[in-house]
């Protein structure tokens, strides 16, 4: 069982709120994915590159890819073999760390309308990022339709295959979108764990941007870095994808956890401690 951290004042004293704890009957548990550090965390060359930042709405400003890199712990999952869909309905995978500092990650097609495979992995460095395999959502039907999907930070337990939306919460949080054609656009809304929008940022589709790697239309970031005392719960996606045959990818999601208060004393008591070095030193001299 993955125990539950960073838990929410109040949850472990009354289990009275339920409904933070969602049950998955669909879609597949992906134990201990691979995650990738450094300045190759998100787009490593070799496949899309990005092109494109979003405009931020409202709230924070998004990140870039540079910032949100350079965030202490920041690792991105780049291959999401295994994950499954079901076109025609909600479904839902789970990424599950065994590593108990690790937030669980819920990632749930919430709205479609009439595309097919809707969170399912495929393998093309046209709508990959890091040329491995990613998540894509596909309008074969010609008309416009929409996918809306939802990145969740949580707890999953695996004796009850539920999954606490409260438990856990991440300082910065960031994903690749590739192959946004003209005539499409993208939403990404972060929250807090109590629901508090952080920032929502928006992204046009345009076929004439820069192709690299194969594949053509926008290739953006998302990406936020919470402001000290704030983290990220949860961040949700709507693609609006216009008329035409089109596929759309997510790739390189990446995460950095909210420190530890133990951590923070540490690093807080060894500032201090530099500081005294350096004033002695001046005394001396």
């Amino acid at each position: 069982m993955h125990s539950i951290t960073r838990k929410k004042l109040g949850v472990l004293v009354s289990l009275a709120s339920v409904s933070a704890f969602s049950c998955f009957v669909h879609g597949a548990i992906i134990t201990d994915p691979t995650l990738v550090g450094g300045s190759d965390a998100i787009d490593p060359s070799g496949s899309e590159l990005i092109d494109t930042l979003p405009t931020t709405d409202s709230g924070k400003t998004a990140a870039t890819q540079t910032e949100v890199e350079g965030v202490s712990g920041f690792q991105a999952i780049q291959s999401f073999s295994g994950f499954d869909d079901k076109s025609g309905a909600t479904w839902d995978n789970i990424i599950n760390f065994t590593d108990a500092g690790l937030a669980d990650i819920a990632f749930e097609t919430t709205t479609q309308t009439a595309t097919s495979n809707n969170g399912d992995v495929a393998s093309s460095t046209g709508r990959s990022t890091s040329g491995s395999s990613h998540i894509y959502t596909r309008n074969n039907s010609g008309g416009a339709r929409s996918w809306g999907y939802l990145i969740d930070f949580g707890s999953y337990d695996t004796g009850s295959t539920t999954f606490d939306a409260t438990a856990n919460s991440v300082a910065a949080f960031a994903f690749t979108l590739v192959s946004l054609d003209t005539g499409h656009s993208a939403t990404a809304t972060f929250y807090d764990n109590d629901d508090n929008v952080l920032s929502v940022q928006s992204m046009i589709g345009n076929d004439t941007d820069p192709d690299v790697g194969g594949g053509a239309g926008t290739d953006g970031l998302f990406a936020l870095v919470a402001d000290s005392g704030s983290s990220i719960g949860k961040v949700s996606l709507l693609v609006n994808m216009g008329s035409g045959s089109s596929s759309i990818g997510m790739d390189d999601v990446g995460f950095a956890m909210v420190p530890e208060p133990s951590s923070l004393l540490l690093l807080t008591t060894a500032g201090i401690a530099v500081c005294l070095s350096r004033f002695r030193k001046l005394r001396k001299s």
